[in-house]
């Protein structure tokens, strides 16, 4: 099986999402399930949008393990997408309850909370994930995208620097510097930003 385990995750690594789907399929149908299985089944399912399905396959992943945090991230993940919200910070809540370093559900559940634009609960759980794993560049990039909507540019302004302290080539962390460094029209930092873009 771990043959054909690693081409299922080299297929979804290179994105091939239809393939690994098939592959997983079929190799579920020959092997006892586990959970971890099943859970990159679902996430896979995920890529495809097909949502509801991907739900079937983790909440079957969490009968077989109820406290796989990865299974109630990745539920998270996808009540997000459906805009499911309450159920998203249920499972993100679920998966931090069980890890309380799981600093990935707690840049989700901010997310969610951005996009709810309930940004105190989105600084707080960016924040948290930042004092887990001050690397986590998706937590900085939500953090600095946060403070430049309330109009806090010098935060959003070393926020942004952060995340190119994890990524010096992060064309978005640019174009939003430029922006920020246009906006209070200090246009020599703009244009050097807008030209590393």
């Amino acid at each position: 099986m771990s043959n054909k385990l690693k081409e299922l995750i080299d297929l979804y690594k290179s994105k091939k999402f239809v393939q690994a789907e098939k592959k997983c399929s079929d190799l579920l149908k020959k092997v006892k399930p586990n959970h971890e299985l099943l859970n990159l089944y679902a996430v896979i399912l995920f890529e495809l949008k097909r949502y509801d399905q991907s739900i079937l396959q983790l909440n079957k992943s969490l009968e077989i393990k109820s406290d796989y945090t990865q299974a109630y991230n990745s539920l998270g993940n996808v009540y997000f997408k459906k805009n499911d919200f309450e159920k998203a910070i249920l499972n993100f809540d679920k998966a931090i309850k069980i890890k309380p370093d799981y600093f990935e559900a707690f840049a989700n559940k901010a997310n969610v909370y951005f996009k709810m634009k309930n940004y105190d609960e989105a600084l707080k759980n960016y924040n948290h994930s930042i004092s887990i794993n001050k690397n986590f560049q998706a937590a900085h990039e939500g953090l600095a995208k946060i403070l430049k909507i309330l109009q806090k540019f010098d935060d959003s302004i070393l926020a942004w620097q952060n995340v190119l302290k994890i990524n010096p080539l992060n064309v978005s962390a640019h174009v939003q510097l430029g922006d920020i460094f246009f906006d209070k029209n200090i246009l020599d930092k703009a244009v050097n930003h807008y030209e590393t873009a």
